[in-house]
C-alpha cells in the first residue's frame, strides 16, 4: 500500500545517508542534478544500468526527500527538488550539488563523507564531541554507547575524517567537503 498523499515524510538523516551511500545512486542523482525532468529510462540508460534498477533507485531517492517525481503519461520524471516537508533535504541536497560541480570531488569522496552517519551511534558520538575533545568515558556517558562498539565507530569516524583523536581524546575535525560540512551541520541541530 503506498503512502498517503497527505502525510509528511520524515526521514532520519542516518537513512537518508544509507539510501544515498551507494555509488550508482549517486550517478543517477548526478544525471538528475545536471538534467532536469529526467525520465527513468534516460537516467537508466545514460548511467548503463537496467531500467529496474534505476526505477528502485529513484523510488528511494524521492522517498527520502532528494528529488520530485511526476508523471507524463507512462514515462515518470525527475527532478532534483527537496521537499519542503523536511528542511534538512534543501540542505543535503544543496551540498551535492556542491560536490558534484567541484573538480576534485569524486563520487568515492561523497560516498566515503556519507557512509560516515550512515548509523545512529555515529550520529550520537558525532554530537557528543562536537562541543570539544571528549575522552571515552566521558563519550559513553553522554551517549550510551558500550566501549567496544564506541570504539568502533569512533575508529570509522576519524578514518572518514570528521574526528580526530588526540591524546585519548576526540573532537570533531573540520572539513572542506560540502557533503560532509552539510551533515554535520545537521546532526549539530
Amino acid at each position: 500500500m503506498g503512502q498517503d498523499r497527505l502525510t509528511p515524510l520524515s526521514p532520519t538523516l542516518w537513512r537518508t545517508c544509507r539510501a544515498l551511500a551507494n555509488r550508482q545512486r549517486l550517478r543517477l542523482l548526478r544525471h538528475v542534478i545536471s538534467h532536469r525532468d529526467v525520465s527513468v529510462s534516460v537516467a537508466a540508460q545514460s548511467e548503463r544500468m537496467k531500467i529496474s534498477a534505476a526505477s528502485q533507485y529513484l523510488r528511494a531517492l524521492n522517498a527520502r526527500g532528494l528529488l520530485r517525481a511526476r508523471r507524463r503519461g507512462r514515462e515518470v520524471l525527475y527532478a532534483a527538488v527537496h521537499n519542503p516537508s523536511i528542511p534538512e533535504t534543501r540542505i543535503l541536497l544543496t551540498a551535492l550539488k556542491e560536490a558534484f560541480q567541484e573538480q576534485d570531488s569524486s563520487i568515492d569522496r561523497i560516498f566515503r563523507a556519507l557512509t560516515a552517519f550512515t548509523h545512529p551511534r555515529r550520529i550520537a558520538l558525532i554530537r557528543a564531541v562536537a562541543g570539544g575533545p571528549e575522552d571515552l568515558p566521558s563519550i559513553r556517558k553522554k551517549t550510551g554507547i558500550p566501549s567496544n562498539a564506541a570504539l568502533r565507530h569512533l575508529k570509522k569516524l576519524c578514518r572518514r575524517g570528521c574526528i580526530a583523536k588526540a591524546n585519548d581524546k576526540y573532537q570533531y575535525q573540520p572539513s572542506p567537503e560540502p557533503v560532509m560540512r552539510a551533515l554535520t551541520r545537521l546532526v549539530s541541530r
